[in-house]
């Protein structure tokens, strides 16, 4: 979760130091394990199976989607701005990287929120 709110919050102001802003964004939505949203584990009760979810992951994956929107947003809008000015820049790779980790992993956390709404 710290992760997460690190890279969303740095993302607030991308108008300066804007390569280290990116990388940061990077290792930020790196450092998050967004696949245990979507993965059950299931131990072996007297009582039968039961169903434990990471309780933080949870909590991300119903506030995440909407910031993950805002974050590739801003990131397709300053890709977009930056190739106007020069299609070879190098960091328009970098924030292609990101933004396409942004939208994974918001594909991931909605099919983690269906999945829990169907359990």
């Amino acid at each position: 979760m710290v992760a997460f709110s690190i890279a969303v919050t740095v993302a607030k102001d991308l108008d300066s130091n804007l390569e280290r802003r990116i990388e940061w964004i990077n290792s930020a939505m790196e450092a998050v394990d967004w696949t245990v949203s979507h993965r059950r584990d299931l131990f072996s009760t007297t009582l039968g199976l039961i169903s434990l979810q990471d309780a933080e992951m949870t909590e991300l994956s119903q506030y995440a989607p909407q910031l993950l929107d805002t974050l590739v947003g801003k990131l397709e809008a300053l890709y977009m701005n930056l190739a106007e000015e020069d299609t070879n820049n190098p960091v328009l790779k970098k924030i292609s990287r990101v933004a396409r980790k942004a939208r994974e992993m918001r594909v991931a956390l909605m099919s983690g929120n269906r999945q829990l709404a169907a359990a």
